[in-house]
């Protein structure tokens, strides 16, 4: 497993063979999954099913961890 923090402010869609999650820490994370918008608040998760386009919008003022 990794973790990373995403630095947010670019457009990077993305899709993986495996489950993805994500943890808000601060803030809040508009995301688009294939194609819904979906808002996370801080201290809320999200799981993104393999094979699954999605992206964190510009809109989004937050720190997002990622675990893969």
């Amino acid at each position: 497993m990794s973790v990373e923090i995403l630095e947010l402010g670019e457009l990077h869609p993305d899709a993986h063979d495996y489950p993805e999650g994500m943890f808000v820490t601060h803030g809040t994370i508009n995301m688009l999954m294939d194609g819904k918008a979906i808002v996370v608040s801080e201290g809320g998760m999200l799981i993104v099913p393999p094979h699954t386009i999605h992206t964190v919008l510009p809109a989004s003022d937050g720190r997002l961890v990622i675990f893969n």
